[in-house]
């Protein structure tokens, strides 16, 4: 028998901004999120005929939202 998974949402997002210092000199400036609307992502069902939690979902996968920024200097 097999039982069919919920749906997996995830959304990430970027920006990124150049920053102009001088002539030839640069600062880039960049920031990442991933599940950026902290969503729940549901595992599968329990599908061994013989559990007692048959047909139930008792877990969750994916991550949770994750933000970092960083930033480099171009020349």
């Amino acid at each position: 028998m097999s039982l069919s998974d919920p749906g997996y949402r995830d959304i990430d997002a970027s920006l990124l901004r150049d920053i102009q210092l001088h002539d030839r000199l640069k600062f880039e400036l960049r920031s990442e999120a991933n599940n950026v609307f902290n969503l729940t992502n549901l595992g599968a069902p329990t599908a061994a005929m013989n559990n007692t939690n048959f047909g139930k979902i008792t877990g969750s996968g994916g991550s949770n939202r994750v933000i970092q920024v960083g930033g480099r200097i171009l020349f």
